[in-house]
Order: C-alpha cells, then sequence, then structure tokens
C-alpha cells in the first residue's frame, strides 16, 4: 500500500471515499470561503477556525501552498492503529468505515507526521486479513455470506464476493456442470449429406 498512489477519478469508490471528512484547522484567512463553516457568518473563513472538510475538499485547498493544517481522524491515530496491529481480524472495518482502505491512501498524502505509519498500519492489516477472507470464501456457505462480510469494508467484501463466485465455478468445472460439448451444426449438416448419398 506504500509508494506513490493515484486516485481513479472514474472510480465510484474513489468517489465515495474522498466524501468522507476530515478535521481541520485555517492555516490563514481565506477570503471567501466562509461559506465552508457552517456556523460562521463571514464572508472569510479565518484563522484558526476548526471544521471538517470532505477529503477531496481539504485536497483542493492543501494543493500547492497549503492552507489547511490536517488533524488524523480517531480511527486511523496511534491508538486504533495498535488495536489493528494487536488482533485485526477482531476489527469491524465496517463501523471504522465503508471505504476504509481506500480513504486510508488518501488520508497518507495529507498527513506527513503520521502517512508512513497509516500505510504501514494499512497494509499489515489487510495482508492478515485476506488470509481469513480468502479462507472464508472455500469454507463458507452461500448462507453464511452476510455474517462474514459483517465486519468487512467494501474492498473486502468485493474480494469475498470474487472468492464465492470462483469457488463456484470451479466446483462446476470439477462436477462437469460448466456446459456440455456439442457436436457443430456444419458437422451435423456433413453427415445427413453423407448419409443421403450413401
Amino acid at each position: 500500500m506504500g509508494g506513490s498512489y493515484y486516485p481513479d477519478y472514474f472510480s465510484l469508490e474513489d468517489i465515495l471515499a474522498t466524501q468522507e471528512r476530515i478535521p481541520v484547522e485555517a492555516m490563514d484567512d481565506l477570503v471567501g470561503l466562509g461559506h465552508l463553516d457552517p456556523g460562521s457568518e463571514s464572508a472569510d473563513l479565518k484563522k484558526g477556525t476548526k471544521l471538517e472538510l470532505p477529503c477531496w475538499a481539504v485536497e483542493v485547498l492543501r494543493a500547492g501552498r497549503s492552507y489547511l493544517g490536517v488533524e488524523v481522524p480517531k480511527t486511523y491515530r496511534e491508538l486504533y492503529r495498535e488495536i489493528l496491529a494487536a488482533d485485526p481480524l477482531v476489527v469491524d472495518l465496517q463501523k471504522l468505515g465503508p471505504h476504509y482502505y481506500e480513504f486510508g491512501r488518501h488520508l497518507m498524502r495529507q498527513s506527513q507526521a503520521e502517512g508512513e505509519a497509516i500505510g504501514e498500519s494499512l497494509t499489515n492489516t489487510f495482508k492478515a486479513r485476506f488470509k481469513k477472507i480468502m479462507d472464508s470464501t472455500q469454507n463458507s456457505s452461500e448462507t453464511d455470506t452476510l455474517k462474514e462480510t459483517a465486519k468487512m469494508d467494501c474492498l473486502e467484501r468485493l474480494l469475498y464476493g470474487q472468492g464465492q463466485a470462483t469457488k463456484a465455478g470451479m466446483e462446476e468445472w470439477l462436477t462437469r456442470r460448466t456446459g456440455s460439448i456439442a457436436t457443430s451444426h456444419l458437422v451435423t449438416q456433413h453427415r445427413k449429406r453423407r448419409a443421403a448419398f450413401e
């Protein structure tokens, strides 16, 4: 999960992930941006104002010169990273955020102080949980799906669904239910013509 990351402009998951809100503080007076603070009657956003903005808005306002100071959301702070490091399998990622990994990758670029630690936490959490996801897809029935996916974020649910589809395809292939080989129409016609001449 480390390295450079380029969000997918056309990805619905990426769009939804960037709607997640980030706590920020205005580092300067921002002229004409008072509307960003619902409690303000000023036309300008005053220096020191604290508010929460969608991730996409923070990325725009931090491009080039940084007008905002970013505070890491609590679900990505050190306490939560320690909980995930202790036992990532029991944590309910759906409650922490339906797009936990995707939003976390955006957040890595916004926090210089904790970006690397967030990236390591995301990577280690995903690796540990991936094994369980693949094991679940091979050993659970379709009726267990809701129970199995209840604590997964959207990426994990997608992987779980693909794993189950692969398992079903493999079972069909092993039991020869993938369709039978039929004689070509041309071969059938050729045999009929041959039989007519004999």
